[in-house]
């Protein structure tokens, strides 16, 4: 029989409910959760974020790019707005035969 049609006492779904934590009067420290990512910034073509190479135009690539390290970036996600802090920033140069 289907839950929808089974009638249930106050009593027992009163018992169901989990009661309400009393807040504290102290400050709320969380601890980071402080997830480490490292990104490339490339072309268009190259980009392969599963693998950390993001393009220059995405959003992320863009609020970083001019950022220094210790500066915290603002970037718009589909999930919502994201923090980010730079805690390093690396150029690779290109390797001889690599140059034009």
């Amino acid at each position: 029989m289907s839950r929808a049609f089974v009638k249930e006492s106050d009593e027992e779904l009163a018992a169901n409910d989990l009661p309400e934590r009393p807040l504290s009067a102290d400050p709320n420290y969380v601890t980071a959760h402080g997830k480490q990512h490292i990104f490339h910034i490339v072309g268009d073509d190259e980009a392969d974020v599963a693998a950390g190479s993001i393009s220059w135009a995405s959003p992320l690539a863009k609020a970083m790019i001019g950022a220094k390290v210790g500066d915290t970036v603002k970037w718009r996600r589909p999930a919502g707005a994201s923090e980010t802090e730079i805690v390093a920033i690396r150029y690779d140069a290109l390797p001889a035969a690599g140059r034009k």
